[in-house]
């Protein structure tokens, strides 16, 4: 879950980093004759579809839930980071188990208790 952090600043440096929109003209018909010489300017790429915010935090949960098994794309150190994440899960489990409860009982009184007073 560590990649959440990660996604969310890359994020933000590519908003920052994207320039302003503008209107690209539209072609004309006698494109060549205008400019002859050049060449023909390439058709504007359509834009990517907008993320909205829950479709965004829910890949980087994916994101982050799968890193360690992307990580296996280096195997050493892939391995070792795996290791190490199964030993930190199992000591966090025994700490926040529940302790083991033994209850010894009941228990006979050996003294009787005292009569009740007659009214």
């Amino acid at each position: 879950m560590s990649a959440i952090p990660i996604g969310i600043s890359q994020y933000a440096k590519e908003k920052k980093a994207q320039p302003q929109a503008h209107v690209p003209k539209p072609p004309s018909a006698d494109h060549e004759s205008v400019n002859p010489g050049l060449a023909p300017t390439p058709a504007p790429q359509p834009e990517k579809p907008k993320m909205g915010l829950g479709a965004a935090l829910a890949g980087l949960a994916v994101l982050g839930l799968a890193s360690p098994f992307l990580e296996l794309q280096d195997p050493f150190h892939g391995v070792i980071g795996l290791v190490i994440l199964l030993v930190g899960i199992r000591i966090a489990w025994q700490l926040t188990a529940n302790p083991k409860i033994e209850i010894l009982g009941p228990f006979v009184s050996k003294n009787p208790a005292a009569p009740a007073a007659a009214p």
